[in-house]
């Protein structure tokens, strides 16, 4: 008897592009027509077995649910449909918003409550806060959201080139930034936070930098496009939910 794996079948459909929540919408729309229509069968005289049989012939054969479904492009999340515009834009947009968040709420904070004492040193409580919040402007936000958007075109089945594309320019930016803690005074001044953004080669001098600093920011750019090389590498979702499904 020919019958529909469902699981497989939601597989198929989403390595094809198509949105999760349509993937499950169809798989249960499939399972309920084929409920549907064992009970037909079965109210016409047949016995379970026959029922079952008659019932997955109606349906159709796998190949052909899933020729049909995918053949319906607005099932098809953002990321399939429009994929060269998500992968290079998407991460740009989402890195911008991290920052914004990050310096609004992190550094606007510290800024506002961390005022300097009359010794010119930061609050003690708050200088742990502040170097997280530094750190993760200079070293996290970039590859995590680079890691973010890889599994998600992994999971989609996008082809590896845009969103690498886009990861290269994500980091671009990203590891641009440097980022400083000023605990105590320094000329009289009292401490204080400064973010700065720039590579040494660009053109204009008010984004150069010294070269040591380009040297570590291509450092975390290589380090952050090896992590979506090898996330696209090694990474097998699918095979890994047929084998539990199996």
């Amino acid at each position: 008897m020919r019958v529909v794996d469902f699981r497989r079948l939601r597989i198929r459909l989403l390595k094809g592009g198509v949105a999760p929540k349509y993937a499950e919408r169809t798989v249960l729309e499939l399972r309920g027509h084929l409920e549907d229509l064992i009970k037909q069968e079965q109210q016409n005289g047949s016995m379970e077995t026959e029922a079952r049989a008659l019932a997955f012939s109606a349906l159709g054969d796998e190949d052909s649910l899933v020729s049909e479904t995918l053949a319906k492009k607005e099932l098809m999340s953002w990321s399939r449909r429009y994929t060269k515009s998500f992968y290079l834009l998407a991460p740009l947009i989402a890195y911008f918003f991290l920052m914004f968040c990050f310096i609004y709420f992190g550094i606007g904070s510290i800024s506002d409550f961390a005022k300097p004492g009359p010794d010119g040193e930061l609050r003690e409580s708050l200088i742990l806060f502040a170097r997280t919040v530094l750190f993760c402007i200079e070293y996290l936000i970039t590859p995590l959201l680079a890691l973010a958007f890889t599994l998600l075109a992994i999971r989609r089945n996008v082809h590896m080139m845009w969103p690498l594309i886009g990861i290269l320019i994500l980091s671009f930016f990203g590891s641009g930034f440097e980022t400083v803690l000023r605990e105590v005074v320094e000329g009289g001044r009292g401490g204080g936070i400064r973010l700065t953004w720039g590579w040494s080669f660009l053109p204009w001098r008010m984004v150069q930098i010294p070269w040591n600093q380009t040297t570590e920011q291509l450092v975390r750019v290589l380090a952050t496009l090896a992590l979506a090389y090898l996330s696209f590498r090694y990474y097998r979702p699918h095979e890994a939910e047929s084998g539990q499904d199996s």
